[in-house]
């Protein structure tokens, strides 16, 4: 489940941070695009080490809700959280009963998990800091 906003902008999941991967129009290459502070979203800390992986890999970070009318150029989509990190999303549906009146629409994506999310995981895996057993504190 995905909220959005009226004008078709997706916010976020219920617990979950929403991300595309989209084709740039003016820049050759794929951008990150994803809610920004400027949104009603949490920030998960998931979604910083995403960003902070992006940047890494000289991806270009757009903050600002993914458009619903900009579709066509989302080559790979996926949301995070702290538990389950990266889950690539295959299909993004809106149906006919949406409470934003948008129009229906079913979007499949050509690549469940793309080149660009596997290379995000793998960037997010190696900015992990872990603490060693014996740093935890048992409460």
């Amino acid at each position: 489940l995905l909220l959005a906003q009226p004008d078709g902008g997706i916010l976020e999941g219920l617990v979950t941070n929403f991300c595309v991967i989209q084709q740039d129009d003016a820049l050759p290459g794929m951008q990150l695009v994803t809610c920004g502070p400027s949104t009603p979203t949490l920030r998960g800390i998931m979604l910083a080490r995403v960003i902070e992986a992006a940047e890494a890999l000289g991806l270009a970070v757009v903050l600002e809700p993914p458009a619903t009318s900009g579709r066509a150029r989302w080559r790979e989509a996926f949301v995070t959280n702290c538990l389950r990190g990266l889950q690539p999303v295959s299909r993004i549906s809106c149906p006919a009963s949406n409470l934003c009146g948008l129009d229906p629409f079913d979007c499949e994506l050509s690549c469940v998990v793309g080149g660009v999310t596997s290379a995000l995981q793998a960037e997010v895996l190696r900015l992990q800091h872990w603490l060693p057993t014996s740093e935890l504190l048992l409460l």
